[in-house]
C-alpha cells in the first residue's frame, strides 16, 4: 500500500464527514485511511458510524491523551510506504495525494515533503494561498528553529521506523517538534502546488497564538547558543541573512540582549528595513518607546509598504501619550496606513478600534513582533 492517510479528531463533528470525503474523493486510490477518534465528546463518533463499512477506512475510538498521542498510535497500525495528515476539519484537494507521490516517488533521497497550502474561512470561501518555505535543507534546519511555515506535509514509513514520533506531552506545536528532528537526519522537499485546504474557524487549536509561541520558546529554549549558532553558521544564507535569523530566533526565546547585539550588527553594516523594524520591537518590549520611535521612523524611511511597521509606530505613539504632540491623531493614522496595505491585519483592525473607543491600557494594543507573511488572494 502506498499511501497511509491519518486524521485524528477530537470534537470534529462540524468538519468531520467533509474531510474524510475530500480524502476519498483522491485522484490517487492506492490508500488507506486511518481515523483516531481521541475521546471526542460531540456527535463524532456517531458520524463516524457511517464510515464503518468502508473498507478503505479503520476507526480507532479511544480515551483522549491528545494529537501527538493520537498520531503516534495511528502511526503504529499504518500499513502505507508513505504516511500523509489532515486534520478534521481541513480538506485535501483531489488532487493531493497524487501530487504527493510523484514527488516522493520521483526523489528516492527525500523524506519528508511539504508545500504550499490554502487558508480559507469556515465556509471553504475566499481561498488565500499561503507559500511555505522554499528552501535546502541546510536551511530549513536553521530556519525552523525561527519559525515553522510547514502545514501540508508527508514523510515515509522510514521516518517512522527509525523511531521518530510526535511529541505527546504538549497539545500544540507537536508536530513542529518532530519537523526539528527529523530535519536533523532527512532531507526534505518543497512543493509549490498547494493542494491542502486549512480552515480558519473558532476552534482551531492553532488560534491559540500565546499558548503556541510558548510551545515554540519552550522546543526552542531546549538548544544551547552554541548549537544555535552551529545550526546557523552551517546554513547556506548570505552573512546578512543569517545574522538576522540569528536575531528572530534570540527574540523568540526572549534573549533580548543577543537579540539586539544581532541586529545592531545589521544595522552597522547593511542598513534595511529589517533591522530597524527589529532594534524597534525589541525597544518597545523595552518600554523604551522614545528609542523605539526612531527606528520605526528609520524603517520607514527604507520602505513604506511594510503594514507591520505602521501598526507597530501606531503602538509606539498610544505608549508614549500625552510625550507626543497629537499622539492619538497619529496613532490612528498608523493604523489606517496598515489597513490599506494588509487589509485583513487583524492586529491594526482591532488596535484602530481600540482608540476609536478610548482605550487607555496599552497591554491592549497589538504590537506585532515578527515580520508578517503576505498572502495572494484568489
Amino acid at each position: 500500500m502506498k499511501f497511509s492517510v491519518i486524521m485524528t479528531v477530537y470534537n470534529g463533528e462540524k468538519y468531520i464527514s467533509e474531510a474524510l470525503e475530500s480524502v476519498l474523493e483522491q485522484t490517487e486510490k492506492d490508500f488507506e485511511i486511518i481515523v483516531v477518534n481521541d475521546g471526542s465528546t460531540d456527535r463524532t463518533a456517531q458520524i463516524l458510524v457511517q464510515y464503518l463499512n468502508n473498507p478503505v477506512i479503520t476507526i480507532y475510538n479511544r480515551e483522549n491523551a491528545g494529537p501527538g498521542s493520537a498520531r503516534n498510535f495511528a502511526m503504529s497500525v499504518a500499513k502505507g510506504d508513505y504516511f500523509a495528515f489532515i486534520d478534521a476539519d481541513d480538506v485535501y484537494l483531489p488532487e493531493h495525494l497524487s501530487i504527493c507521490r510523484e514527488a516522493l516517488d520521483s526523489h528516492p533521497e527525500v523524506s519528508l515533503i511539504y508545500g504550499n497550502y490554502y487558508v480559507s474561512d469556515a465556509q471553504l470561501k475566499h481561498l488565500k494561498e499561503v507559500p511555505s518555505s522554499p528552501m535546502s535543507t541546510n536551511n530549513l534546519r536553521a530556519y525552523l528553529l525561527f519559525r515553522s511555515d510547514i502545514i501540508n506535509y508527508s514523510f515515509r514509513r522510514e521516518c517512522y521506523d527509525a523511531g521518530y514520533r510526535f511529541k505527546e506531552d504538549i497539545r500544540h506545536n507537536e508536530d513542529y517538534y518532530l519537523f526539528l528532528q527529523l530535519v536533523k537526519t532527512y532531507s526534505f522537499y518543497y512543493v509549490s502546488t498547494p493542494t491542502y485546504i486549512y480552515r480558519r474557524h473558532g476552534n482551531n487549536l492553532t488560534n491559540d497564538t500565546a499558548t503556541m509561541h510558548l510551545r515554540t520558546k519552550e522546543i526552542v529554549s531546549s538548544y544551547s547558543q552554541s548549537e544555535l549558532e552551529r545550526i546557523i553558521a552551517a546554513a547556506d544564507f548570505t552573512d546578512a541573512e543569517k545574522i538576522r535569523l540569528k536575531g528572530k530566533i534570540y527574540l523568540r526565546i526572549d534573549n533580548f540582549t543577543s537579540a539586539l547585539s544581532a541586529f545592531m550588527e545589521c544595522e552597522q553594516k547593511y542598513q534595511e528595513w529589517q533591522d530597524a523594524f527589529y532594534i524597534g520591537n525589541i525597544l518597545y518590549i523595552q518600554k523604551k518607546y522614545e528609542n523605539a520611535l526612531g527606528y520605526y521612523i528609520k524603517a520607514l524611511e527604507r520602505t513604506n509598504s511594510r503594514a507591520e511597521v505602521f501598526n507597530n509606530l501606531g503602538c509606539t505613539y498610544v505608549c508614549m501619550g500625552g510625550g507626543v504632540e497629537n499622539s492619538d491623531l497619529k496613532a490612528l493614522q498608523m493604523f489606517q496606513k496598515a489597513l490599506k496595505i494588509f487589509p485583513e491585519y487583524m492586529d491594526a483592525r482591532r488596535n484602530m478600534l481600540l482608540l476609536q473607543n478610548n482605550e487607555k491600557e496599552n497591554d491592549n494594543y497589538c504590537f506585532t513582533v515578527f515580520e508578517l507573511r503576505y498572502i495572494s488572494v484568489n
